[in-house]
């Protein structure tokens, strides 16, 4: 999938990405949200973890996939132990929730 910027002609709004797949093929992804480069891991618990804790443990099956480049912060956001619990990545603080 070859990401292409924003131009005037795709119907794409602010949330979404516009991706050519091939020269005649336009394609819209869209997300739920985004977290800049400056989140704390806490931003991510609470945007990420929290509400998929909430739903497991009222019994609905849960996931959290983590993607995108490599040294990018994968697995620090999401395995990292932290010093204190600000530091804590998603895992931890899942974990403490149970």
């Amino acid at each position: 999938v070859a990401l292409q910027p924003h131009h005037q002609r795709q119907a794409c709004d602010a949330s979404a990405v516009c991706a050519a797949p091939g020269p005649t093929e336009t394609r819209e992804f869209t997300f739920d949200g985004t977290l800049s480069g400056g989140s704390s891991q806490n931003d991510v618990f609470a945007a990420v973890g929290r509400p998929v804790l909430q739903e497991c443990l009222r019994g609905v099956n849960g996931a959290v996939l983590a993607y995108g480049q490599t040294g990018s912060g994968k697995t620090h956001s999401l395995l990292h132990q932290g010093e204190n619990s600000d530091e804590a990545g998603l895992l931890p603080r899942l974990v403490a929730g149970l």
